[in-house]
């Protein structure tokens, strides 16, 4: 059970970081000043994402959910 907890760790991790990163280089194109050191902060990409389009909103909003997935994969490694 530990080995599907640590591949949803780093599945979800390495999607959280493409998201983010993806998300960021969007927001740029589209002209949003946006402050580089808290891209990967859960909530800051989709609060600034909020009025854009709706795919770039879906894929803020995903990164958020990854950022859970993992929380829960890592509390689940530790108990």
């Amino acid at each position: 059970m530990n080995l599907y907890y640590a591949v949803m760790l780093v599945l979800s991790v390495g999607y959280y970081l493409v998201a983010c990163f993806y998300s960021y280089r969007m927001l740029t194109k589209l002209g949003v000043k946006m402050n580089f050191y808290l891209v990967t902060t859960p909530g800051y990409l989709y609060f600034v994402a909020r009025n854009t389009n709706r795919n770039l909103r879906m894929l803020t909003l995903s990164s958020v959910c990854a950022f859970l997935l993992v929380l829960v994969a890592t509390g689940m490694l530790e108990g």
